[in-house]
Order: structure tokens, then C-alpha cells, then sequence
């Protein structure tokens, strides 16, 4: 598996309820976005899917010695199985930062969205974001 940030767009970016997931305490965190991808509330937490819309989120950085518990972590919260049916997938992508594209992991919803989920509408910015705290 190669060594990667992580893009997050809900209940793990900082100052949301799983901030406190993260096993490294002073990862390199920065603001970046997701194109092709949509944005869908359920409530309790946000499911990202494949789509026509630029997610915004945060770049998560963590330390070597941190990586691996760091993966474990974040594949048990988002029920992330890669033999099995999983709630959520883990996927290679390209973000974009100010300093320009970053290739990271991103946990994409795999089940099926019914009428529970609300589709999110871009900002002014055209960004789609989950803001659930």
C-alpha cells in the first residue's frame, strides 16, 4: 500500500466528532478540494459518491511511524472491507491544494443511496461541503 494522504470531507476533519480518531496528534493538515465526486448528508455523518460537483475538504499528512495505525483506524470507522462488503471504499484520487494536486486515499459510500440521503448544493465558491458538527 502506498503511503499517502488522506482526504476528509466529514466527521473526521478537525473540530468534527472523530477529530479525535487520528492516532498522530500533529499530522500536516490542509484545505483541499475533490472534483468529480457529490456530496450527500445523512444526518449523523456525510457519504461522498462519484459525481458532477468539487468536494471540499481537508489534505491529512500523518507521520511514518503513525501511517499504519492511522489506516487501521480510519478502515474500522468507515467499515472500509477490502475482501468484503464494505460501507464505504477506500480509492487512490487527485486532489487539488494551493500548491497544486496531490494524489491521496478517499473513502467513497458504497451502498445504495436512498431518500434518506440529501443531495448537498454547491457555495457560492461552487464547493460542496458538509459542515455537521
Amino acid at each position: 500500500m502506498k503511503t499517502l494522504p488522506i482526504f476528509v470531507y466529514g466527521t473526521l476533519k478537525r473540530g468534527e466528532r472523530n477529530q479525535s480518531i487520528w492516532p498522530d496528534r500533529n499530522p500536516i493538515v490542509r484545505i483541499a478540494t475533490l472534483e468529480h465526486a457529490s456530496l450527500y448528508d445523512y444526518g449523523p455523518y456525510p457519504c461522498m459518491v462519484d459525481g458532477d460537483e468539487v468536494v471540499g475538504g481537508e489534505l491529512w499528512s500523518v507521520r511514518k511511524q503513525w501511517y499504519l495505525a492511522t489506516i487501521e483506524a480510519l478502515d474500522r470507522l468507515e467499515g472500509y472491507q477490502p475482501d468484503g462488503d464494505s460501507l464505504y471504499i477506500r480509492r487512490v484520487v487527485t486532489c487539488q491544494t494551493a500548491t497544486g494536486n496531490v494524489e491521496a486515499y478517499a473513502y467513497f459510500f458504497n451502498q445504495p443511496l436512498t431518500d434518506e440521503y440529501q443531495k448537498l448544493s454547491p457555495n457560492q465558491n461552487g464547493i460542496v461541503a458538509w459542515s455537521g458538527t
